[in-house]
This record gives C-alpha cells, sequence and structure tokens, in this order.
C-alpha cells in the first residue's frame, strides 16, 4: 500500500474523532515516523483548524521532531523504549514530514518514566493493558494537563501490540 493510502486511512481517524466530538480543542497522538500524526492531524486541520494537535515524542528516539525541527530528515540516535512502535529513523522520501511540519502544533517529549507511568495508569485505572506508545500519547497529555485543564481533550491510543513480560514488569515491578 503507497503512503498516500496509508495516510488516507489513518486520517479516517480524525474523521471519527469530530463526528463524536465536534467540539474538542486538542487532540495526543504519539510520533514514529509520522504516518499517523499526519494522516489524523491533515484530516483535523482540514476540517477543524482550530483544533490543536500535540504529537508525542519518546526521548529514546525522537526522528520525526528533531526531523520537523531541521526541516528536512535527519538522523538520530535510537535507544531503546517502551514505546517501540515508535522507534526507529524515517524515509529520506517520506510524505509524511512535510505533513506533520504543517499539522503538529506542538511536540512533547517523553520520558520512559512518563511512558511508564501511563502504562500502570491505562492498566490499573482504565483497565486497558496497551503498548507503549499508546501510553507515550498519554504521557504527553499529562505533561501539558494543567495547560490544557478545562478544554476537550483526546488520547489517540493507537495499539494494543505488547509483549506481555515486559509490560508486566514495567506496570507491576514482577
Amino acid at each position: 500500500m503507497s503512503q498516500a493510502k496509508r495516510l488516507n486511512a489513518k486520517g479516517t481517524i480524525g474523521l471519527e474523532i469530530l463526528e463524536q466530538f465536534p467540539s474538542v480543542d486538542n487532540v495526543f497522538i504519539s510520533m514514529g515516523g509520522g504516518g499517523l500524526i499526519s494522516g489524523i492531524g491533515s484530516v483535523l486541520k482540514a476540517f477543524s483548524p482550530k483544533v490543536k494537535v500535540f504529537g508525542a515524542s519518546a526521548n529514546a528516539s525522537r526522528a520525526l521532531a528533531a526531523s520537523m525541527q531541521a526541516g528536512e530528515v535527519v538522523e538520530t540516535e535510537y535507544l531503546p523504549t517502551l514505546a517501540e512502535a515508535v522507534a526507529g529513523g524515517i524515509d529520506e522520501d517520506t510524505i509524511t514530514l512535510p505533513l506533520a511540519v504543517q499539522v503538529v502544533d506542538e511536540v512533547v517529549d517523553c520520558d520512559e518514566d512518563g511512558i511508564k507511568h501511563s502504562l500502570r495508569a491505562l492498566a490499573l485505572e482504565e483497565n486497558m493493558l496497551m503498548e507503549g506508545s499508546s501510553a507515550l500519547a498519554l504521557a504527553a497529555y499529562k505533561k501539558v494537563e494543567e495547560k490544557v485543564h478545562g478544554q476537550v481533550n483526546i488520547v489517540v491510543l493507537c495499539d494494543a501490540n505488547f509483549d506481555g513480560d515486559t509490560i508486566v514488569q514495567e506496570i507491576f515491578g514482577r
């Protein structure tokens, strides 16, 4: 499937958000290679330009965030992260970088402790076992929670593919 078709498929999430929450103020989305945030963000901005898109970036793997800041694809160091689905670099010929630059209003850098605390909160408070990249979006929200208090905030929980042993160890310390 081409990059454009994948972005289009991910963009439908933006339509679903606006259908369910027409007055949404902020949407928090994990940033990896840029497909998810570019697809959702493009739709949100097309239909509701006032929506603020927050990109959640793992400190251990900041390829998209660093490339957005530089205005071109740059190589970064990749360290182990609980948000392994968003780890790694981005392709030199990607269409997601220019889109991400256009639609992401603010990048929130998150450390492993924030991701771990969010994994724990999802499991113990929401009864949801999620992967680290979902927890990354929640960690970004928690980091700016006071700033967006009283607004309509959406956290995109993007996936639940996880290694059971790793998640249990991080959540329960076993």
